[in-house]
């Protein structure tokens, strides 16, 4: 019941560092075959517009129409936008859509990149070629996560899953089998970092048919799922940097950096 939980939150953050933007990380090999196709980079030379109205096309396909979606290129010089390098790229959205989950705000950095511009251009997709830093914020509504949860009920075999955000405390419940048996279910706990690149659940109470189950039982579940995520089987180098959950909203905050901070 617990395991089904987390993986909800797991779901929350692969959904909007993968999926959202669809960024697969090149190896360093891959990075220096790169190579700019002439005919683009000329058409980017002839129309460097081009570019972030692509931009602004490809993460509006990734996020099924935002209510608001900006993008802010912070340019080089003119080579460099021709080959798809930028000193800053933000994008900033509002009611972005991944797969029926709602991100109620998220906005993206990223510093010192280089994009792949024929397939940016070609199939509107942004992909980057290499990238120094990115840094994520997301915000999530509990109204939100609610509706993703009830949509994704069966897959999760949880009957009407319901999570409540707390200062500091993310509470689930649910009515799920347990052994032979329907049970309903109360868990309570709290999100933290870990070696910065691992999500750790901390319970401090579970309930099955109002009965508070022993501390043997919940540090078996505990040392089954922990831990929840673990950043380094991602494409790209992501640290958390934090995970706040507020009355009504969860946040992450993640980053990639180089330069090791």
């Amino acid at each position: 019941m617990k395991k089904r939980y987390l993986i909800i939150t797991i779901l929350l953050l692969q959904l909007f560092v993968i999926r959202c933007l669809e960024l697969k990380a090149e190896t360093s090999d891959d990075n220096e075959k790169y190579c700019p196709d002439p005919a683009i980079t000329a058409l980017i030379a002839s129309n460097p517009a081009i570019v972030e109205e692509k931009i602004k096309i490809a993460m509006s396909k990734v996020l099924n129409n935002p209510a608001t979606l900006t993008i802010d290129i912070t340019y080089k010089d003119d080579e460099s936008t021709k080959l798809g390098i930028f000193e800053k790229v933000m994008i900033n959205t509002s009611r972005g859509n991944i797969e029926g989950l709602i991100l109620d705000k998220a906005d993206v950095e990223f510093l010192n990149i280089q994009i792949d511009t024929k397939k940016l251009i070609e199939k509107e997709k942004l992909e980057p070629v290499e990238i120094n830093d990115i840094f994520m914020n997301v915000t999530i509504k509990e109204e939100d996560l609610n509706t993703f949860l009830s949509e994704k009920s069966k897959s999760i075999k949880v009957s009407k899953p319901k999570i409540d955000l707390r200062k500091n405390v993310m509470e689930l419940s649910g009515s799920t089998k347990y052994g032979i048996l329907r049970a309903d279910f109360f868990a309570s706990g709290k999100l933290s970092v870990k070696n910065k690149q691992e999500i750790w659940f901390h319970s401090n109470l579970i309930k099955l048919n109002r009965m508070t189950m022993p501390r043997s039982f919940v540090g078996m579940l505990i040392k089954k799922i922990n831990p929840v995520l673990n950043l380094k089987s991602f494409p790209f180098k992501l640290n958390l940097k934090s995970i706040n959950i507020l009355p009504g909203i969860i946040e992450f905050t993640s980053e990639k950096s180089d330069n090791g901070k």
